[in-house]
């Protein structure tokens, strides 16, 4: 398929006032879309299946915890898949509405449990920055979204921070959770801020952050406190 003869003539004629060599814009073009190589259009039903931690029933509790083969999940805009190492789970997860309902109140069912998690990045969807694939990292899954339990996980990058080398994946899965509760209830809560100290408690409890406690680069905050009888 090519363009009109007239548009193309248009073109060589004002190309040849110039003194410039004449170029065939058809041609062109033509060459262009076979030189691209397109990837083939492959079949969404054509996936992969992964091992996955299931529930369809919240009055069955931990007994209705399956495992089954899940399609591996896809990155969307701004995700990143992750190689499961490690993950993370607590009793009351199957209590919270946001394992058997999405942000509509409509029924997600069967949903894979878990929400933290250490891993290898395996796949980067559009417009993700600031990770890369094979990267070692540590994270906490959106709560509407399939969990950690599986052997892949999809979910946003900018839920996930670089995991150490020198950290075990099972350490860094027991992280997330605990450290934003701690996080939470220290500077949120009790409003603690760099080198103040809090009012001590009938136990003498004393707790300080120090002004290079941010561990820079992995969003990781170390805590010290000091007990005074």
């Amino acid at each position: 398929m090519g363009l009109p003869r007239e548009i193309t003539q248009q073109f060589d004629n004002k190309v040849f006032a110039k003194g410039v060599k004449p170029i065939r814009v058809a041609g062109e073009i033509e060459k262009t879309f076979h030189a691209c190589n397109l990837p083939k259009q492959t079949n969404p039903e054509e996936t992969i299946p992964m091992k996955a931690i299931v529930v369809t029933d919240q009055a069955a509790g931990t007994a209705g915890m399956k495992l089954v083969e899940r399609p591996e999940p896809q990155a969307a805009i701004n995700d990143v898949v992750v190689q499961v190492h490690a993950a993370g789970f607590v009793n009351t997860e199957l209590d919270w509405p946001s394992t058997w309902t999405d942000r509509a109140f409509r029924d997600r069912t069967p949903s894979i449990l878990g929400h933290e998690l250490a891993g290898v990045i395996t796949g980067l969807g559009y417009g993700t920055t600031g990770l890369s694939i094979g990267q070692r990292v540590l994270g906490l899954s959106d709560w509407y979204r399939d969990g950690t339990h599986a052997e892949y996980v999809a979910m946003e990058a900018r839920n996930l921070a670089p995991l150490p080398g020198n950290v075990d994946f099972t350490v860094g899965a027991s992280l997330p959770i605990s450290g934003l509760t701690a996080w939470q209830g220290l500077f949120q809560h009790g409003r603690l801020r760099a080198g103040a100290e809090r009012p001590r408690t009938r136990r003498g409890w004393r707790r300080r952050l120090d002004r290079d406690a941010a561990c820079a680069g992995s969003r990781r905050l170390c805590y010290r406190h000091r007990t005074r009888r």
